[in-house]
């Protein structure tokens, strides 16, 4: 048990020692674990090609999940532009998810505001 407790402890200090490198979500968003996947659910064009049963099957192959801007991220990666991201502190079961670069922002920082015109 010892063991399993220290291990749990090793992988939980690194994330949360660099609180500076936190990110966390700018709206409540859709972020997945395949990074086509959460391209091509961004996209309106590609969305309004399809039906919805084709975005539920995106959505369950890509391994999306809805985040909302409360959990705390850590920048681990970044591939073809889209910033890879695991929970912090880390939740068992749940892989590292990619993020659009536009939904996410230092964790603390103030929401943008929207400027209406």
């Amino acid at each position: 048990m010892r063991i399993w407790a220290s291990a749990c402890l090793l992988l939980w200090l690194p994330a949360s020692a660099s609180a500076a490198g936190l990110f966390s979500a700018t709206h409540p968003t859709l972020a997945c674990g395949d990074d086509a996947a959460l391209r091509a659910l961004s996209d309106p064009a590609q969305l309004a090609q399809h039906s919805a049963a084709w975005r539920r099957t995106l959505l369950r192959q890509g391994d999306c999940h809805a985040v909302t801007p409360d959990i705390k991220w850590e920048k681990i990666a970044n591939r073809n532009g889209l910033p890879l991201m695991r929970r912090v502190p880390p939740v068992p079961g749940l892989a590292p998810l990619y993020f659009m670069t536009g939904d996410i922002t230092p964790f603390g920082a103030p929401a943008p505001v929207p400027v209406h015109v």
